[in-house]
């Protein structure tokens, strides 16, 4: 199926001054595209409906006003796009619930089940049985396909906020963006209250990118554990609000510079940016973005030695003279110098081969991963991006974690 039906709805629309209403159709399409489809019935109007326009309706059994692209018009109906999404369609932010259904879109780990427990709550994540087959089907053509059903609830019993769900589901949202190293997303969560009524809905999807390998850490063999790594992502994200604006500006560059489209240069830019966030949260702020992000890094326990396995950053290193008094294999140095080849003009590092720029990007994304994993905790064994057809199953573990044992 190429679309998770959502339900029906009455629509009213207005149109040359009159209100027409139709029963509708309410659709998520899954194709080369994601849209929000209302599909009506306006057969019976007797009024010319003209595609192309942007205008609004009313889903009349939800009491909910949204915009609309009209996309396609026929005798036998009339096709909304909806532009607004996710919008909630059941529900208010104080509206109490017993537990929570949702789907996840694009979420590659081919691992069955997750079941994660953490500070009185519980998460279980399924995949649908076809996961495998849908892997294979889009490795090479994208799209997006339905991977896995879940649902939320607190594992004492006690009743929970949407606000509180909504917390904990844009977390579970960044934890799998991360993990992915594309943007992927829970969606169309579904609150019961303790009868097992319906009592809140969204409709729609938050980012999901078309379904594509992306380099990531988490890209291993066997697949990645969300219980091993969310609980802790989550603590980090709740301990401030600064620290979770970071990571979330952070993880929105990094995942927008992953995503490149073959542009490495304007990916590295937005690495770059991350990783000077990260470091202005932490308070490294000094003149020099290379310092700062090379006290950062010293903070985690994570190497600034240029890894030997980028030849063409180690020959650079090599070539140019370094005015600052810093190692000809500082990683920070190099990375930064560059980014800077590409932004400022006056530059002296001219010329540089493709195969540099691909280098130090893959270094700044490399750097993102692990302040993030440092952040948050995680002390086990990961995929190293760094190391050219690296297998999925060769794995080794944070550097941290290395020198304390």
């Amino acid at each position: 199926m190429n679309h998770i039906p959502l339900g029906t709805t009455s629509v009213e629309f207005e149109h040359n001054g009159r209100r027409l209403t139709a029963d509708a159709a309410v659709k998520l399409e899954l194709s080369l595209s994601l849209k929000l489809l209302i599909e009506c019935d306006f057969s019976n109007a007797n009024h010319a409906i003209w595609p192309g326009k942007y205008t609004s309706i009313r889903l009349v059994n939800y009491g909910k006003k949204i915009p609309v692209f009209i996309s396609r018009c026929s005798p036998e109906g009339v096709e909304f796009v909806g532009l607004e999404a996710p919008f909630r369609v059941l529900g208010n932010e104080e509206q109490l619930l017993s537990y929570i259904e949702f789907e996840l879109l694009n979420f590659s780990n081919l691992r069955t089940k997750h079941e994660i427990q953490f500070e009185n709550w519980s998460i279980e994540i399924t995949s649908v049985p076809q996961l495998y087959d849908i892997a294979e089907k889009f490795q090479n053509s994208g799209g997006f396909a339905k991977t896995h059903s879940g649902s939320l609830c607190r594992s004492d019993g006690v009743p929970f906020s949407v606000s509180e769900a909504e917390n904990i589901l844009d977390s579970l949202r960044l934890q799998c963006c991360f993990a992915h190293g594309i943007y992927c997303s829970p969606i169309l969560p579904t609150g019961y209250d303790e009868s097992g009524k319906e009592v809140w809905k969204e409709w729609g999807s938050s980012s999901v990118d078309i379904w594509r390998w992306a380099p990531s850490w988490a890209d291993i063999v066997p697949p990645l554990a969300l219980s091993e790594t969310f609980p802790n992502f989550y603590k980090t994200l709740c301990s401030s609000n600064e620290t979770k604006s970071a990571v979330h500006v952070a993880l929105s560059w990094y995942l927008r510079s992953n995503r490149n489209n073959g542009d490495i240069s304007g990916g590295l830019i937005l690495t770059h940016t991350a990783l000077e966030r990260l470091a202005h949260h932490f308070e490294f702020r000094e003149r020099g973005a290379a310092r700062n992000i090379r006290s950062l890094l010293k903070k985690f326990g994570i190497p600034t030695e240029l890894p030997r396995c980028l030849a063409s950053l180690m020959e650079l290193s090599r070539k140019y003279t370094n005015s600052r008094n810093l190692s000809l294999t500082d990683g920070p140095y190099v990375f930064s110098e560059v980014r800077n080849n590409l932004v400022h003009p006056d530059h002296t590092w001219n010329d540089l081969e493709p195969i540099a720029e691909y280098e130090a990007w893959s270094l700044g994304q490399w750097y993102i991963e692990m302040v993030i994993l440092a952040m948050t905790g995680f002390n086990g064994q990961y995929g190293n991006r760094l190391i050219a057809g690296r297998a999925k199953y060769d794995l080794e573990t944070v550097p941290w974690a290395k020198q304390k044992s």
